[in-house]
């Protein structure tokens, strides 16, 4: 996409939020990401100059993190949940709403994936005082789940904790 319309679509979402925003609302990127859970791997450590004995279950684990971040407090809201369907959205949406009780509307920068877009998801939104605000298509740069939480979340997951200084390995799980 080109950086002039990538700039009238930014603004489009700007007269959007002016034209409905009250006092006491809030305004949240939302977004969810898939983690593979490859404990064996990350756990293992040996002696230098022996072979490592890696542990495998036969099981590719997943967990699905939800989160939101507020663009003025940068407070953020992760849900951890085993899948990634309507009704893990639906009660993501539900832990935004308790997390900001006394908050007016919130305003969710959001991608269009389906559990957002659905019916039910939806219908639950506007009961619980939630706004989406689609992001256009195809421009993961203009979220910052993506560019700064999500990285940091993946990265301090999938990185193996280093045993202790002077400690000869780590034991394994």
């Amino acid at each position: 996409m080109s950086s002039a319309r990538l700039i009238c679509r930014k603004r489009g979402i700007a007269r959007r939020l002016k034209a409905g925003w009250h006092r006491g609302d809030r305004l949240l990127c939302l977004d969810w990401t898939l983690l593979r859970l490859f404990p064996p791997l990350r756990a293992t450590w040996a002696l230098k100059g022996t072979q490592a004995v890696v542990p495998i279950t036969g099981r590719n684990a997943k967990r699905v993190r939800f989160g939101a971040i507020d663009l003025r407090s940068a407070r953020r809201v992760v849900l951890i949940r085993t899948r990634a369907g309507q009704a893990d959205a639906r009660a993501f949406l539900c832990a935004l709403r308790r997390r900001y009780r006394r908050a007016g509307w919130l305003w969710l920068l959001s991608d269009r994936a389906s559990a957002h877009t659905a019916p039910q998801t939806q219908a639950l939104a506007t009961r619980l005082r939630i706004r989406f605000v689609w992001l256009p298509r195809q421009t993961p740069e203009l979220s910052p789940m993506d560019q700064k939480l999500w990285g940091y979340g993946e990265d301090s997951a999938s990185s193996p904790a280093e045993p202790a200084k002077g400690a000869p390995h780590a034991p394994v799980p």
